[in-house]
């Protein structure tokens, strides 16, 4: 009875964030919003605030980017303004990616836009194996913006205060390399950059927010049609949805009420939270993509099938 009940909360858990995968599929149109309505909870400091000065330091390009010599960003950013942001190296090709649209506004903006993101890590071998495995994957991440590792690794540059608790921070600079704007992150955006990000990069390339609204706006709606429909629903989409604190792991208090009685189940190393490991096992016990395909081909209607019997009719007529 015990092995019939854990597979029977998986699937609970599942058809709760049947949700998650159904949004992360649409064509949602991104908002420009005002930097002021950036929200952390409780004031976080890491790296440069604004008013400070960017310093130049060196990142060494991972390999298959194109890129033999370490560069230095702030050097190569001067005269333009800069999208600066600093990664660890949990999720890079999802963290990395939902930061797209700074692509259209770099290549729409009449100041131009330099864009960098810094991997913090202490293992480049593994992260150039896992990430950065193919020349394709290297070229799409690259055409966002230019990558590179830390010196110091996990630590970031040494002159900068890296907050190691914050998994992401971004800095937005003016063209002389003075920082307006710090964002920092305990839990990085999933699929869809910040609204209030993009309001500060409309503000720096000197653009109105509703004319960058429709620079991203064009080309992603456009790619979001050549998409899959379903987008999987990762063990890091599971943490990310149920954990409000941003510790990384879900408590007992943020766990959905279908999964409380059940709780101590999932907990299988029984230390009070489901960390990544344990939503893994659910995701592939679950099978979290099939349940959402299958959703959404119940309650989304069929776009081809209307094609096909329109065209029916118009030949009986």
């Amino acid at each position: 009875m015990q092995i019939q009940r854990i597979p029977f909360v998986m699937l609970t858990l599942a058809m709760g964030l049947i949700a998650v995968g159904s949004v992360s599929a649409q064509r949602r149109y991104l908002h420009v919003k005002d930097p002021a309505e950036f929200r952390i909870g409780d004031p976080v400091y890491s790296g440069p605030q604004p008013g400070e000065q960017l310093r130049g330091f060196p990142v060494t390009p991972p390999t298959r980017t194109g890129r033999d010599e370490d560069f230095d960003p702030v050097a190569l950013a001067a005269g333009k303004p800069h999208f600066l942001m600093f990664v660890d190296d949990a999720d890079l090709v999802e963290d990395i990616t939902a930061w797209a649209a700074v692509r259209n506004i770099r290549n729409n903006s009449r100041t131009g836009l330099a864009a960098t993101a810094v991997i913090l890590s202490h293992d480049r071998a593994t992260i150039d194996d896992n990430f950065f495995n193919s020349s394709k994957m290297a070229y799409i991440l690259s055409r966002i913006c230019q990558i590179g590792y830390a010196p110091e690794g996990r630590d970031g540059p040494g002159a900068y205060g890296l907050d190691r608790n914050i998994r992401m921070t971004i800095l937005i600079a003016d063209a002389k390399g003075k920082v307006l704007y710090n964002f920092p992150y305990r839990a990085p955006p999933v699929d869809f950059p910040d609204p209030a990000v993009m309001g500060a990069l409309a503000e720096v390339v000197g653009e109105d927010r509703e004319t960058v609204e429709a620079w991203i706006n064009e080309e992603w709606l456009n790619e979001t049609t050549r998409r899959p429909k379903v987008q999987r629903v990762t063990a890091k989409r599971i943490i990310d949805y149920m954990d409000r604190n941003g510790d990384g792991q879900v408590s007992k208090d943020e766990a959905p009420g279908g999964l409380k009685p059940h709780f101590n189940q999932v907990d299988t190393n029984k230390d009070g939270g489901i960390d990544v490991k344990e939503a893994e096992l659910i995701a592939d016990l679950v099978g979290v993509t099939k349940v959402i395909e299958r959703s959404n081909q119940q309650n989304a209607p069929s776009m081809r099938m209307k094609s096909m019997r329109k065209a029916s009719e118009g030949k009986k007529q």
